[in-house]
């Protein structure tokens, strides 16, 4: 996925894709930890939320459920 360098007022930010954004479970006002990667040429972005395993499985477990029942979730928010 390529993003664009856009300026932002006095500074420049990238946009983070929605995907990412749920998958990272950050919403616009998180803090996050940056850090560049001479060697690599890359950059890299982590939350720093504290998540705990448990925490972490549950998130996954119920966006499982999620994407497993989708369809008839939809239609029982329709009713």
């Amino acid at each position: 996925m390529t993003q664009k360098v856009i300026k932002i007022g006095k500074s420049t930010g990238i946009t983070i894709p929605k995907e990412i954004l749920e998958k990272m479970r950050l919403r616009a006002g998180d803090r996050v930890a940056v850090e560049y990667d001479a060697r690599r040429g890359s950059l890299m972005m982590k939350t720093t939320k504290k998540i705990s395993a448990r925490q972490k499985r549950i998130a996954e477990l119920t966006q499982n459920f999620i994407e497993r029942y989708r369809k008839d979730l939809e239609e029982l928010a329709k009713k």
